[in-house]
């Protein structure tokens, strides 16, 4: 990895150059907490670039990790320098995450989980650069293998993007995925949104019932979540209105009903008997005057304010639409991530964890293009896959966690034929991706182990027996012609 920070850093330093020069002032003020902040991670920042000139030339892995954290801190910094709110906590993140690996000052905590989450604050935004810092991150670090060979990357990093895929494309998902929080801004770059167009044809057709046949739960969801939104803001704003009218008719001095309704009957009557009556017709002088028209103002300010906090039906079904549009752009993002670490870990173990989100991915998305991407990251590159007996040993050491792992592939394929069954399917691509990713683990615990091929067999023939009894499952049939290809394959071998 080339230094790829220095156009970050050259500007940090003309920034730093600035501020201390006496012509100029930082347009934003710096409170002592955030000052302590900016000085903390500029003595971060000096301390990495003197590591990396004491470093030995030939310490390659070292000099990519001393490089992506000079890139996040200078990122960062100057995120800090135009105002950004998530600067300081990232800054103190960050910080946590860079003495963890460098100085093991708490080896209980796992920094590639900390800098899995800042990446992850990177990616759901939508500026390119931050897209593109966090890529970089990512693949340099995170991609990268330790002196012992084991990737730094491991399952509670890959279960943090799962919950992103995983996740409701509606407000209630982002919602639980973000704890109510705003963490992104808007849909990002047309190449993000257009997920992945160039898709081979195959994919594409597998998808085309996706879009006519989406998540009836999710649209049906949506629908009451704009029904019920319709009716509550539609009770908040009667509510705003008799709350204006008590307030009107009290400054004024008229009778009113408790709902708020003018008594116009009381009000003829009044006005017939001035001796009885407690309202008062007569001009009122200048002081009076002025008196109500202040307390006129301030009730319709109240009202003004009142209104706006409402969210009418327009807002609401503008704020579900531009929820749904975060979660997939945000999923495209991290479908990005998870196709860099298949480039750059072809036969890790980790891939094949990848398969089931993927998979309830492409059964969940109402979004085409995101279930085309998902189906093609899967059909094209988790495919290749192939797990050696050394990367098995190396992360599962003992024969209790080689027998432990072997045996969650085997359930992992029993349960892609379960779940192809199930009446949740939703569309064709998604059998057919339960189908494939079959062969793929299945390919998988044969590299390892042989003599699984029996219980994978027995497994096939117990679903088609079910299969053949039950004339309504959702199984293709292509599912068992896809096997039986796979085993005539292997038989040439």
């Amino acid at each position: 990895m080339n230094d790829r920070s220095w156009p970050l850093s050259t500007c940090l330093s003309y920034i730093n150059k600035l501020e201390t020069s006496e012509d100029y002032e930082n347009l934003l003020e710096f409170d002592e907490t955030l000052l302590t902040v900016k000085e903390e991670a500029l003595d971060v920042l000096k301390e990495i670039e003197e590591s990396l000139k004491n470093l030995r030339k030939n310490d390659n892995q070292k000099r990519d990790q001393l490089d992506c954290f000079k890139l996040l801190f200078s990122m960062i910094l100057i995120q800090f320098y135009m105002g950004d709110e998530e600067a300081v906590t990232v800054l103190d993140e960050l910080k946590m995450c860079y003495n963890n690996f460098f100085k093991e000052e708490k080896k209980d905590t796992d920094s590639s989980v900390f800098l899995t989450e800042i990446i992850l604050s990177f990616t759901s935004r939508k500026a390119t650069l931050l897209k593109r810092l966090s890529s970089i991150a990512w693949e340099s670090f995170l991609c990268s293998k330790d002196q012992a060979g084991k990737v730094k990357l491991n399952e509670e990093c890959l279960q943090l993007l799962f919950d992103v895929l995983e996740a409701r494309e509606n407000k209630e998902g982002q919602q639980k995925l973000f704890e109510g929080e705003d963490e992104f801004e808007a849909v990002g770059d047309e190449n993000d949104s257009q997920g992945s167009s160039d898709g081979e044809e195959s994919d594409k057709s597998d998808n085309e019932d996706s879009e006519t046949s989406d998540s009836d739960s999710d649209s049906e969801a949506e629908s009451d979540e704009e029904s019920s939104g319709a009716n509550k803001s539609n009770d908040a704003l009667s509510e705003v209105d008799k709350q204006t009218n008590l307030k009107l008719a009290q400054a004024l001095g008229i009778p009113t009903e408790s709902s708020g309704e003018v008594k116009f009957e009381d009000l003829s009557s009044l006005e017939e008997n001035d001796d009885d009556s407690s309202y008062q017709s007569d001009s009122m002088d200048d002081e009076e005057m002025m008196a109500m028209d202040d307390q006129l103002s301030k009730i319709f300010k109240e009202r003004h304010n009142a209104m706006a906090s409402v969210t009418t039906g327009n807002k609401r079904k503008a704020e579900v639409i531009e929820a749904k549009e975060q979660m997939v752009f945000f999923k495209n993002r991290i479908l990005d991530l998870l196709e860099l670490f298949n480039k750059n870990q072809p036969t890790s173990y980790l891939n094949l964890s990848m398969i089931k989100p993927l998979i309830i991915l492409i059964n969940l998305t109402m979004d085409k293009n995101l279930g085309v991407k998902a189906h093609k990251l899967l059909k094209t590159k988790l495919s290749k896959t192939k797990l050696t007996i050394d990367e098995l040993k190396l992360n599962f050491p003992s024969k209790p966690e080689q027998s432990n792992y072997k045996e969650s592939l085997m359930s992992l394929i029993e349960w892609l034929q379960e779940e192809a069954d199930s009446n949740k399917s939703s569309n064709q691509a998604h059998s057919l991706a339960c189908s494939q990713s079959c062969i793929i683990v299945a390919k998988s615990l044969i590299l390892v182990d042989e003599l699984y091929l029996d219980k994978i067999i027995d497994l096939y023939a117990h679903t088609l027996k079910s299969w053949v009894k039950k004339p309504n499952s959702k199984i293709q049939a292509s599912m068992f012609f896809d096997f039986i290809n796979w085993l005539n394959s292997k038989r040439g071998n």
